[in-house]
């Protein structure tokens, strides 16, 4: 089950503000045309996004995909078969996360939805999710668009950085925004996240099994909690 990852884009004029829906699946055939214009196996991964100028916002949720995994001793192989999609383009940083987002969740059983707008950045394996533009914006836009009936009566997760810039470019913490409180009505719960694992260990996530590139099970330490590897646990069975 393809997971769809929605990400908010605020135009100039609030009418062509949109949820751009991204998601991967794994590959299909290629032809050799499109395969000899392609230097590098990870482009492949990013073929779809290239029309969209996406290709090195793509580039850089694989890397934080491979690096986070390969932390954790789990396989990253089955990333060199996967591509990514989006259905349109996004200006800046924004995408990152949702792209990433895609990737991890790409099997994910569950009912909830997944909404996402971030960067990534980071050195090593601490991969951390920064703070990009007119975030109080999207969060009252997919308000709106819950309101409206137009996102249906499921249940969301907004992944978000814990700030976000204020008008004199200042950070603020995210979570002193009133808008919070309204989208939680709705059920769209608000989370601000400081690293990328810590989407991982979200326990409403249902997250799809990742190997061990054969290793024996160990267990993994995240901000002084230990979590059984290989399977993350999630208090919403599959149905």
């Amino acid at each position: 089950m393809t997971q769809f990852i929605l990400i908010p884009t605020i135009a100039e004029e609030s009418r062509h503000n949109m949820l751009l829906t991204a998601y991967s699946m794994p590959a299909g055939p290629l032809s050799e045309q499109d395969r000899s214009t392609l230097d590098k196996q990870r482009s492949l991964i990013t073929f779809s996004l290239q029309e969209l100028g996406l290709s090195a916002t793509g580039f850089r949720a694989i890397d934080s995909v491979r690096r986070l995994l390969a932390e954790q001793g789990r396989d990253v192989n089955w990333l060199n078969n996967q591509r990514l999609y989006c259905s349109g383009k996004c200006e800046g940083t924004s995408a990152e996360l949702g792209l990433a987002l895609a990737l991890l969740l790409r099997d994910r059983v569950g009912e909830l939805d997944i909404i996402a707008s971030a960067a990534l950045a980071g050195v090593g394996n601490n991969i951390t999710i920064e703070a990009v533009a007119k975030i109080p914006e999207k969060l009252q836009f997919v308000l709106e668009q819950k309101q409206s009936g137009k996102l249906g009566a499921k249940k969301y997760l907004f992944f978000i950085s814990n700030n976000y810039i204020d008008v004199d470019g200042m950070p603020r913490p995210v979570n002193n925004l009133p808008v919070i409180s309204r989208l939680a009505e709705t059920d769209v719960d608000v989370i601000a996240v400081s690293q990328l694992s810590d989407i991982l260990e979200n326990l409403e996530l249902l997250i799809p099994f990742y190997s061990t590139n054969n290793r024996a099970p160990r267990k993994t330490r995240h901000h002084g909690i230990i979590l059984p590897s290989p399977i993350l646990v999630s208090k919403h069975p599959p149905p």
